[in-house]
């Protein structure tokens, strides 16, 4: 019926007309309705906006009504006291000009705040993220002096409105106005020069940590809501919009040379302090809070239980992936720019920036060893140790390795285990057997904090907090404590046993690793110098280590002292660690060497230390050792080398060019030690091969005697000269010590292992004299007692190497008592009468 209208109609003007007529007035309706429903939301917004402008503001909009409403009340009952003492009350016009004056000047500093901090965001924040931009206009300072110029101004206004609605001038106001207007001036020079630091972006560094320090301390336990998963995740979620604010500084000091410097390494500085306070403050956090990152990882099938591979295979589903906490998810990325701050002074060179940078790693490093996180520790130093690394390969293709800056660069990395060590043996006494029990038998178990207490190990830390929900339920249920304190204090101390068993392995094996492909490498590329430092570092940490073994096992004994379930405990033995590191350095001794043959072509720098000395003393001792343990082979092995490298030590001394006699003097004195020490020990070594009846050492050290005199004719003559001198020259001569503990020791080796035989001399009965029953004169002479015994090494040198190539009157020796041949004719003698007394009796 509708359509046969409509299409009736649709014949005439005027059914269109009037259609377009209505649609005209429906879309102004449904304009004016879109409109006034538009306005109504912008007005509401504009309110809400108002209301809380005013809510924000609602402080310093009370507190100036307040005071000048105060003002006005006391005006009255303190004027005749002001007039009384003196005061001038200002006349109307000076009391305004006063006021608005010190008004507008407080409106200026805040423009002018505004400008400034407009000016820094346009030049340098740019480029950074919208965090560090709102960072820069709430930063702290300059928001509580706005605040309180807001306060200031309105507080003058007030005074204002009152003098316009015709009040009085008010005495009391003038010096209120007054000392609030200086504040304002003087504050405002201290935010000025605020201001410009901001120029350096890595100033707003010191909010950013503040907003971290609050968030980590938000969920330790006992804040409130510690224990809301949710309250946990938002502040972790904070703590990375803040991360990615770091980045940034990290980024743009990397990359603006005017920033790579100090600016970043104050920078650092701030990280690590944090990253010191946090490695302590985070283990007061619950294992299993959201604050830590958490990541899905998924089961091995055929390492799985046959129940759940069975279930998930029936329902067709892959197994469900755990969750797993990332406990150092902060450290890493804070870590990044430490490591960034290295690199960046590196690749530019600022050497003493990078060891400034090293030594804040270095603090981080034993901070986290005290701590007792061995593993975490050895990634940071591999991660330095990398970058250091890359920056001495570019280098050293250029330029040789004889080089200052990459030799303290190199040593201070070789030294980062032995701080990361040395630390750990620190640590160790804050958690060891004692403590744990005083912390067991508090029995505060009901108290949110009472597990974090001490510091422990990861393991120990979840222990406790299984133990606690339990000991806690425990009395509730029964008013007190059921489980023993035997109990906890024996599943305590097994955690902490396994920890340090852990970090003690990683200690033997990874550190060793560590050293050990330092060193490799370093000499396959024939970086000798570079070397020298990893290999007397890696000799360091060694010996250090062996040094705490009673320490180690004390604090291992403390935590056995708690056994009670032998079938829960390793069956760890300390001492298998201990003959690891007796292999490695008896392993580095042959490094020793090797290393030593390749610093031979080359002269050292002033500027260098003295490798060549430190590691041809090694090889000595390191022969002298050998020849106590009667280890023929390696005596055999580094005794020539230590021949060749004492002549060649001799030589580098010697050449040194002095004006003066008395200098000249002092320096061959100097220079004949490496050589005296070299005949004292070759005079031992023959005592020594001797006394152990080894034909073959005796000749193969003759014969290297017999290479050496041979080679040139003079050499002989030389080494002749060398020991005349040594003793025509007065006083005790250099490197005295060190051969005198040679000689005590060798004397108290064969006094001690050869038996004794007292013999009469005569017929008197007191005519009588020991004998040592060995068969070699010259070993009797060296065994003799400690009181009676006034040899040493090198006159056996003299007497069975030089003595017998005295050729002609002008080579003679200066100090005939080097000469052991009448000695030995005695001792022969006694030992014959020893031996025809002995045939008698028989």
């Amino acid at each position: 019926m509708i359509i046969e209208l409509k299409q009736k109609f649709s014949q005439y003007k005027l059914f269109w007309k009037i259609q377009r007529l209505y649609k005209l007035i429906k879309f102004e309706v449904a304009k004016g309705y879109y409109l006034l429903k538009e306005f109504a939301v912008k007005f509401s917004s504009m309110l809400a906006f108002i209301f809380n402008m005013f809510k924000n503001s609602l402080p310093y909009f009370v507190l100036p009504i307040s005071i000048a409403l105060l003002t006005q009340s006391l005006e009255a009952p303190l004027r005749p006291l002001f007039v009384n003492n003196g005061w001038i009350v200002l006349k109307d016009t000076d009391y305004s000009t006063l006021v608005a004056t010190v008004t507008s000047i407080s409106g200026l500093f805040i423009g002018l705040y505004y400008t400034a901090i407009t000016s820094i965001s346009g030049a340098i924040y740019t480029k950074l993220p919208q965090s560090l931009r709102q960072l820069l206009f709430n930063e702290s300072i300059g928001k509580n002096y706005l605040r309180y110029l807001v306060f200031f101004t309105f507080l003058g206004i007030l005074f204002l409105t009152q003098y316009v609605l015709g009040y009085r001038v008010n005495p009391i106001n003038v010096p209120i106005i007054t000392v609030l207007a200086g504040f304002a001036v003087f504050a405002f020079y201290q935010l000025g020069v605020r201001v410009l630091s901001l120029f350096e972006p890595t100033e707003l560094s010191t909010e950013i940590f503040k907003n971290i320090h609050k968030s980590v301390k938000n969920v330790i336990p006992g804040n409130n809501n510690w224990k809301v998963p949710e309250f946990q995740k938002h502040e972790q979620s904070k703590v990375q919009s803040w991360l990615e604010s770091i980045d940034a500084l990290a980024t743009l000091s990397s990359s603006e040379r005017h920033l790579s410097g100090k600016v970043f390494l104050k920078f650092v500085d701030q990280i690590t302090r944090f990253l010191c306070w946090y490695e302590f403050n985070k283990d007061k956090v619950p294992r299993n809070s959201e604050w830590f990152e958490s990541k899905l990882e998924h089961p091995d099938w055929y390492k799985s239980n046959d129940s759940v591979t069975n279930r998930a295979f029936q329902f067709g589903q892959i197994l469900q992936p755990k969750i797993v906490r990332d406990y150092r998810w902060l450290e890493n990325e804070l870590s990044k720019v430490l490591l960034t701050c290295l690199k960046t002074n590196l690749n530019s060179k600022n050497y003493d920036f990078a060891h400034g940078t090293l030594n804040y790693i270095k603090l981080y490093v034993e901070v986290i060893s005290k701590k007792g996180d061995i593993a975490w520790s050895l990634k940071v130093i591999e991660k330095t140790a990398s970058i250091a690394t890359t920056h001495i390969n570019l280098v050293c293709k250029k330029d040789t390795d004889q080089n200052e800056n990459l030799t303290i660069l190199c040593d201070e990395i070789a030294g980062l285990p032995i701080n990361s060590f040395l630390a750990f043996r620190q640590g160790l006494e804050l958690r060891d057997g004692i403590k744990i029990s005083d912390f067991v038998k508090k029995k505060e178990w009901r108290r949110s904090n009472f597990i974090y207490e001490i510091p422990l190990s990861e393991n120990t830390i979840k222990k406790l907090e299984w133990l606690s929900e339990r000991l806690v339920f425990e009395y509730q249920i029964e008013n007190k404590y059921i489980t023993p304190d035997w109990y906890i204090l024996g599943g305590v101390s097994r955690e902490e046993e396994l920890s340090f068993i852990k970090n003690i392995n990683l200690f033997a094996n990874e550190v060793g690793k560590l050293y050990q492909s330092w060193v490799a490498n370093l000499i396959s590329a024939r970086r000798f110098w570079l070397a020298s430092t990893c290999i007397i570092r890696e000799k360091e940490f060694w010996s250090k280590f062996s040094y705490q073994r009673s320490k180690l096992s004390d604090y291992q004994n403390s935590l056995l002292a708690h056994k009670n379930n032998e079938a829960q405990w390793s069956n760890f033995e300390l001492d298998n660690i201990f003959d690891v590191v007796e292999k490695r350095l008896n392993t580095i001794q042959d490094i020793n060497e090797v290393v030593l043959k390749g610093l031979l072509p080359y002269s050292r720098p002033a500027s260098l230390p003295d490798y060549h000395g430190f590691l041809l003393h090694s090889l000595g001792e390191s022969v002298f050792e050998a020849l106590i343990n009667n280890d023929l082979g390696k005596v055999g092995k580094l005794y020539r080398t230590y021949v060749w490298v004492s002549f060649y030590k001799f030589s580098e001394l010697i050449s040194e060019k002095y004006k003066h006699t008395w200098q000249i003097e002092n320096q061959f004195r100097i220079a004949s030690a490496a050589l005296v020490d070299l005949f004292d020990l070759t005079g031992y070594a023959i005592v020594i091969s001797k006394f152990n009846k080894n034909k073959r050492l005796e000749l193969f050290i003759q014969s290297i005697w017999e290479q050496y005199f041979n080679q040139e004719q003079s050499r002989f003559s030389q080494v002749l000269s060398t020991v005349n001198y040594f003793d025509s020259f007065p006083g005790i001569g250099n490197r005295w010590d060190h051969r005198f503990n040679w000689k005590n020791t060798i004397n108290l080796k064969l006094s001690s292992e050869i038996d004794t035989k007292e013999i009469a001399m005569s017929k008197h009965y007191f005519d009588t004299e020991k004998v040592k029953l060995h068969n070699d004169p010259i070993v009797r002479l060296f065994a003799r007692n400690p009181r009676d015994f006034n040899r040493e090494g090198i006159d056996a040198f003299v007497t069975t190497i030089l003595i017998p190539k005295l050729s002609s009157e002008d080579e003679r020796l200066v100090n005939v008592r080097r000469d052991l041949r009448n000695d030995i004719l005695r001792e022969k003698e006694k030992y014959d009468k020893y031996i025809k007394s002995v045939s008698d009796a028989e």
